[in-house]
């Protein structure tokens, strides 16, 4: 053997050794190593095996493999932007039909779509299974089974339940760093029931957890929890309101901490029902001559809402409700304004009666009625009659408002014209609506309806002269001659009354005028020496009773014509002449004839008028003493001058 293989192989055999000895002094070292973990002190931690194939350290670090490259999605604005885009919504759609559940995927873009602008993703804890995860991978859209997240802390999520084809919900995680969807196994409930004591233990402890930890447990209706998971239950179960239950049904659940319920109806519990009267809400408002009745609210269940109302004066109205039916509408006709008490009495399926009451107020439309008015001349006072009219009531005449509520009004008359009377009238329930309605009365002056006229006039009296001789065969006088006639100025007055008819005058009217002339009487005397003549004035003054009809009563010109009858006053005389006396005695006598007059009235209520007349009267002057003659007068008198007309 040469020198060099020697040294060569020398070598190799120190190597060798050096080797085994490096090996046997680390063996004790990692079996102390070992040790130190098993008791708590190490300095090195030995990797556990993961849960699941796919073990997830990073999301989103490598962006080919984001199912949305524009990840991450930190807002709910980036999510929904994300979600709008067709062409990420064809990436999605390809995703959920490799995981066999194409349905779900347009329901996750509808519930992000749905989803509030404040909303905030979720943390999901490590430990946490996926069942899959769709990612990229060569570009592509791509599904890992059996997926878990073992990173350093947790990371976020947005977290969906949407509805599968099967009926049963989806529960999707969407990681905000990768915009990544995964599916995750919801928890399962477990419900075991312990009836040992007294009390009901529900007990769902038991359960298991799905692909995140359990955090929380929950019934409907709410029960009273003891310890977490633990359900105490004593008596029966409330039912619904109005509902006929023997036995209610109620429903339990787990909830991990991403949200994720267990499925519906794994954790059911029926138990004794108690029954509830039904609830009674009611509103009722009033349109134009219909109740508009909502019970809504109302129930839960319910046979039948009876729903009366009583309103004033005894008024009712009613109507019916049954089945799902909340609302439904009166038509009445109320009799008058005022409020209403509706009652509703709703009948549960139970039998149980609930009541409630609401209260409407009813407007109709007012009236306003002036059924009349009248003037009484008599008392100069206008009387209004509203009768009819809604009760509260405001009358005014001319723009003065009369006292009282009526429903009839008297006003008195100041001056004549025409008085607007306007009525204004509210049912005093509702004074915003007012009705209003207009009359008009006409007055006539003062003066065409008073009952008395005086009169003051000049007169002109014309009467027949008649004369008488006197033939003497002895004695001084041997003919004597006698005038009585003439014409003569006089004035009279006189009164007229008029009694009144329906507010005017009667045409009929009872005058007394007395008028005052004279009438000229002359004497001559023949003697066979001589001759003499002399002129006496014989007083005349004739009282008059008149019956006079009225053409034209109240009319500008006033005419009027009747007879006359009265009494004639005349003086007698004594005539002196040639130096001798002569007496003769005129008897006062009746006098009779025809009135015609007429008057026109003037001034503002016609209580002034011009008066005119002529009178023919028929009368015969009695002479007694020289001569005893009886003289035809049948006077004719004009007279003209005022009148005053009043009550």
């Amino acid at each position: 053997m040469s020198t060099k293989l020697k040294r060569f192989c020398r070598a190799v055999c120190l190597l060798g050794l050096g080797l085994v000895l490096t090996l046997g002094a680390a063996a004790p070292a990692g079996a102390a190593a070992r040790h130190k973990k098993a008791s708590g002190h190490h300095h090195h931690m030995v990797k556990a095996k993961p849960p699941c194939k796919n073990p997830l350290h990073h999301l989103g670090r490598v962006k080919a493999s984001r199912l949305y490259p524009n990840a991450p999605l930190g807002t709910a604005a980036k999510l929904k932007k994300a979600f709008a885009e067709k062409s990420f919504q064809k990436v999605v759609q390809r995703v959920f039909d490799e995981a066999r559940i194409g349905p779900a995927a347009a329901n996750l873009i509808s519930a992000v779509a749905a989803l509030p602008d404040d909303a905030r993703p979720r943390e999901v804890p490590t430990g946490t299974k996926l069942d899959w995860m769709g990612y990229r991978k060569h570009g592509k859209a791509r599904i890992m089974y059996d997926a878990c997240w073992v990173g350093k802390g947790s990371f976020a999520a947005w977290t969906f339940s949407v509805p599968g084809a099967d009926g049963k919900n989806v529960d999707l995680v969407v990681p905000v760093p990768c915009g990544n969807i995964s599916q995750v196994t919801p928890p399962t409930c477990v419900l075991r029931v312990d009836q040992s004591g007294g009390t009901t233990v529900l007990d769902l402890t038991g359960s298991k957890a799905g692909g995140a930890p359990i955090a929380s447990y929950g019934s409907n209706p709410e029960l009273p929890q003891g310890p977490p998971g633990r359900f105490q239950v004593a008596g029966g179960a409330e039912c619904e309101p109005g509902a006929n239950c023997p036995s209610v049904k109620e429903e339990l659940w787990v909830e991990d901490v991403l949200g994720f319920r267990s499925e519906s109806g794994q954790c059911t519990y029926e138990r004794p029902g108690n029954p509830r009267p039904p609830v009674c809400q009611l509103k009722v408002t009033w349109d134009n001559g219909v109740f508009h009745v909502d019970a809504t609210g109302s129930g839960v269940a319910v046979q039948s809402i009876t729903v009366t109302g009583t309103g004033p004066e005894g008024d009712t109205a009613q109507g019916t409700m049954t089945g799902s039916q909340r609302t439904t509408d009166i038509t009445h006709t109320p009799k008058k304004s005022g409020d209403w008490t509706f009652t509703s009495d709703v009948l549960g399926e139970n039998g149980m009666h609930a009541n409630c009451n609401a209260t409407v107020r009813v407007c109709l439309p007012p009236v306003a009625k002036i059924t009349s008015t009248s003037y009484n001349c008599e008392t100069r006072q206008m009387t209004i009659d509203v009768t009819g009219s809604s009760d509260h009531r405001v009358v005014t005449v001319g723009g003065e408002t009369l006292a009282g509520n009526g429903p009839t009004y008297t006003y008195d008359v100041k001056h004549s014209g025409a008085y607007p009377v306007e009525l204004t009238a509210d049912d005093g329930i509702c004074p915003e609506n007012k009705a209003t309605a207009t009359a008009s009365t006409d007055v006539k002056p003062f003066g065409d309806t008073a009952r008395w006229t005086f009169r003051l006039f000049g007169a002109d009296v014309r009467a027949s002269s008649d004369d008488d001789t006197l033939m003497l065969a002895s004695g001084t006088d041997y003919r004597r001659k006698i005038n009585l006639g003439a014409h003569h100025g006089g004035y009279g007055a006189g009164f007229e009354y008029r009694s009144l008819h329906v507010c005017d005058l009667s045409r009929w009217g009872i005058a007394v005028d007395a008028i005052h002339s004279q009438l000229d009487s002359h004497l001559l005397v023949d003697r066979p020496t001589a001759w003499g003549r002399t002129q006496e004035d014989v007083s005349f003054t004739p009282v008059l009773l008149s019956l006079n009809y009225h053409f034209t009563p109240g009319k500008p010109v006033d005419l009027f014509i009747g007879p006359s009858v009265g009494y004639a006053f005349l003086d007698s005389v004594t005539y002196n002449t040639l130096g001798s006396s002569y007496s003769e005695k005129f008897d006062d006598d009746f006098i009779y004839g025809v009135n015609f007059g007429l008057d026109v009235p003037f001034g503002t209520e016609h209580n002034y008028a011009f008066t005119a007349g002529l009178r023919q009267l028929f009368f015969k002057a009695k002479g007694s003493g020289t001569f005893s003659h009886n003289f035809d007068l049948n006077p004719t008198i004009a007279t003209a001058g005022f009148a005053f007309r009043f009550r």
